[in-house]
Parts: structure tokens; sequence; C-alpha cells
């Protein structure tokens, strides 16, 4: 028999990541913070929609385009609403979308986020070892499972968070990752750079 432990890390967005753009009253690059509010024009039967950014030095506005001359019919009327509001969640969930950043070519200052990370547990349990068997790992007796609940598509490294989950160096983490004690569950070697929700990565804890 063996004992391990699942917990959840949620991922919690503290604020959208800032985009990086030319500044006409700084005179070169800033970065640009999302405000938090929209700006809506009907122009007849057409409706714009644009999110507000603010140069972090000077407060200098940029609007990035979300709508652009669409009919009101075509926008869900809880979106509406909340635009004209300024509904803080709403803005959030804007400027995380991947898309709407491309089609804006917005350069994103990824590495700066702020988020938060909360712990739960969700199985504490002794199982049989043919039944949870993790690719080389030879002492199978103290494992933690981590499964990721991220709600946006954010682009943070994995080998960042778990140095900042474990507080230990990224370059211990890295050490971990490729002794091959944090693997990537059910996935082998690491296919990916960043983190995305449902991930689950599995830790030999006895090490650390």
């Amino acid at each position: 028999m063996s004992y391990h432990n699942k917990i959840e890390l949620e991922i919690e967005l503290v604020s959208s990541p800032k985009i990086i753009k030319n500044c006409s009253k700084c005179g070169g690059k800033s970065h640009f913070s999302n405000t938090g509010n929209f700006r809506v024009n009907a122009n007849g039967n057409c409706i714009d929609v644009w999110l507000i950014y603010a140069c972090c030095q000077c407060k200098t506005t940029y609007n990035m385009t979300l709508l652009e001359r669409i009919s009101p019919n075509e926008i869900r009327s809880d979106h509406y609403e909340k635009f004209l509001l300024n509904d803080k969640d709403l803005a959030l969930s804007y400027g995380c979308n991947n898309q709407i950043l491309k089609r804006n070519k917005a350069e994103v200052d990824w590495e700066n986020i702020t988020y938060k990370i909360s712990e739960k547990v969700l199985e504490n349990q002794e199982y049989q070892e043919e039944l949870f068997e993790p690719p080389n790992i030879k002492d199978r007796r103290a494992l933690i499972v981590y499964k990721i609940s991220c709600k946006y598509p954010l682009k943070i490294r994995i080998d960042r968070l778990f140095a900042e989950c474990l507080h230990i160096s990224r370059t211990k983490v890295k050490h971990l990752i490729d002794i091959e004690l944090i693997k990537e569950l059910n996935a082998g070697n690491f296919s990916k750079k960043y983190i995305s929700d449902g991930m689950e990565f599995i830790l030999e804890q006895k090490f650390l």
C-alpha cells in the first residue's frame, strides 16, 4: 500500500495582464493597465464596445476594441448591461481573452501578472500501487497529486507556479522536473511550458 494526497491549486487572477504599447505622452513604450471600464458607442443600428486601458506612468488612455459595428441583437443582454455598469469581472475576462488580444495585436506582459493561489485537499487516502502507477518513480510511499484549476487562459510557467507553491527556487523546481520527481500525470515529460485548467502533476514529496 502507498499513501497520497490530491490537492487542487486554484489560480485566482487579481488583475488582467498589462499590455505594452507606445504612449504618445511618455514618448516611448509603456505599460498600460486594464481600468475595468468600458466605452460603449451606438451608431445607428450598430454598437461599438471598447475596453479602456491607462498608461501606468501618465494615465493616457487607450481603447482596445472588443466589438465593432455589431447589431445589438448579437450582444448577450447580460453582457450589454455589464458593459454599461463597467462590470469588473467581465472586464477581467476580456482582458485575458487571447482572441481579443491577438486581434488588437497587443503585446502582453504575461511575466508580471498578479494572481493568488489557494489549495484545497481533494483526496487523502491509501491506494493500491498497481491502480495508481506514475511512471519512473521508484518509491511511491509519499506522493502528492496537484490538479490545476484556472478560469482564464493565463501564460503562467509551470516552474514558476511550483516555485511559488512549494516556496523553493525555480532552479530547484527545474531540477526536480529534470530528475522526474515532478511530472505531468498521464503525459510523460512535460509537453507544455505553461499551465492550463485541468492539468494534473505528481510530486514525490519526501525529496523536498
